[in-house]
Parts: structure tokens; C-alpha cells; sequence
């Protein structure tokens, strides 16, 4: 049993791990190539350029009692930089994943050159796994959890600004990934005779089809480097509890 669990380690130390760091590597870089590469609302309809992480041009028909028509429509194509943050965020993670990947890579193939002892080569394959997957989670939320501005920090936020005809007073508008949909957010901010403020939010939302396939990429990465981290620490906890026995 303990030759059969010494091949078993030689085999996910020598062998699988390359094919692991070999799969994780393909399955990074296609997630940074993917991220650098409409439901109908009757309140609110949009239209969205999307370049990159870069919103470049919009259109909006938001149901609005005020107007004389009762919609306001408008065009933006903004002078200044629009960006998503959560998909520059995401790319920034894949990015840092694979960087930490290659690097554990050309470690790993220097301590095996240089005969380096098996528990400094466990060691180093599980640190470069754990980065890795933290990466790859971060990266997951940042496509998934909206990330949202403030009412406060729309109203200085200077892309909105772009819209003709100008936004209403009591309009403001949002743009944000969650769950790998690309969403606007319309917000009327209403005072009553009181001095109240309520706030209504309309909400327009479509699929972006690349960020699934990256969520799909990010899912099967992450899998990739957990399954393989579960196995290597079971064999070498079996190993060490036969050790203790002999």
C-alpha cells in the first residue's frame, strides 16, 4: 500500500500537475482574450455600444409623466471615458491569474530541474493553486455582484452629462454588469409636499453573451484547480498517516 500511494504522488507530482498547470494556462488565456474582445421594458428601453469595457454610445426611452410626450429620449456618445469597472476589474484578476500561473509554472519546472526536495515542491504547486483560485473568484464576482454608484456619485459622475437632450433634473442613469447581463438603471428621485424624497427605479437588462463564456471558463478553471488541490492534499494526508503506522 505504501509503494501504490508513493506511485499515486510521483504520478500527481510529476505528471498531473503539468497537465494541470498546462489546462489552467489554456483555459486563463481564453478568458483574457474573451474579455478584451435586449429585453424589452415598456418604462425603459436601451440601446448600448459596448467596445472593450467601454460604453461608447447609448440611446434610452424612459417612460417620463413630465414630458409633453410623455417618454424622454435621448443619444449619448460620450467625450470622456465610460467605462465598466467590473469587466476591467474581471480582466485585471484573469490577467493576474495567469501572471501568478506562468510564474508558479517556471518555479515548478526549476525545482524539479534542481532535484529540490518533494515537500518544497508540494508546497510550492498548492501556494500557486490557492492565488490562482483566489483570481479566478474574484474575478467570478466581479461579473456576478453589481457593482453600483451612489445617487451621489452619479450626479458627479461626468458620462451622464453627455446625454442629448440633457437628462430631466430628476433623472439619473446607471450602467452596471451583474450575473454577466449588461444593465441600466434609470433612477427618479421624487419630492413631496412633505420634503420626502422617494426614489423609482426602472430597470432595462440584456444578456452579454462573452462574460457567460467567460463565467463558463472562470467555473471550469476554478474546478480544475480545487479537484486537483482536494486530491493532492488527500494522498499526502494518506501518506503521512501511513508513515506514522509504519
Amino acid at each position: 500500500m505504501g509503494e501504490s500511494l508513493e506511485k499515486e504522488g510521483f504520478w500527481l507530482q510529476k505528471v498531473r500537475t503539468q497537465n494541470v498547470f498546462k489546462q489552467l494556462e489554456t483555459l486563463l488565456r481564453e478568458c483574457c482574450t474573451r474579455l478584451y474582445a435586449a429585453n424589452k421594458i415598456d418604462n425603459l428601453n436601451v440601446t448600448v455600444a459596448l467596445h472593450g469595457e467601454n460604453v461608447i454610445q447609448t440611446d434610452v426611452n424612459l417612460k417620463y409623466a413630465k414630458s409633453t410626450v410623455g417618454y424622454y429620449r435621448a443619444t449619448a456618445n460620450p467625450d470622456v471615458q465610460w467605462k465598466l469597472q467590473q469587466i476591467q476589474d474581471a480582466s485585471n484578476q484573469c490577467v493576474r491569474a495567469l501572471q501568478t500561473l506562468l510564474k508558479g509554472i517556471r518555479k515548478y519546472d526549476e525545482a524539479v530541474a534542481s532535484n529540490s526536495s518533494s515537500e518544497r515542491i508540494q508546497e510550492l504547486i498548492l501556494t500557486v493553486l490557492s492565488l490562482v483560485k483566489k483570481n479566478i473568484k474574484e474575478a467570478r464576482c466581479s461579473l456576478t455582484l453589481p457593482k453600483r454608484k451612489s445617487l451621489v456619485e452619479l450626479c458627479q459622475f461626468q458620462p451622464i452629462k453627455s446625454f442629448n437632450p440633457p437628462l430631466p433634473h430628476d433623472i439619473l442613469l446607471s450602467y452596471y454588469i451583474a450575473s454577466a447581463k449588461l444593465v441600466c438603471a434609470a433612477y427618479q428621485v421624487i419630492s413631496k409636499v412633505n420634503g420626502i424624497q422617494t426614489v423609482t427605479i426602472y430597470t432595462a437588462e440584456c444578456d452579454l453573451p462573452h462574460l457567460v463564456e467567460v463565467l463558463k471558463l472562470l467555473s471550469t478553471s476554478f474546478s480544475v484547480a480545487h479537484e486537483f488541490m482536494i486530491n493532492y492534499c488527500m494522498l499526502k494526508r494518506n501518506f503521512s498517516s501511513l508513515l506514522i503506522v509504519l
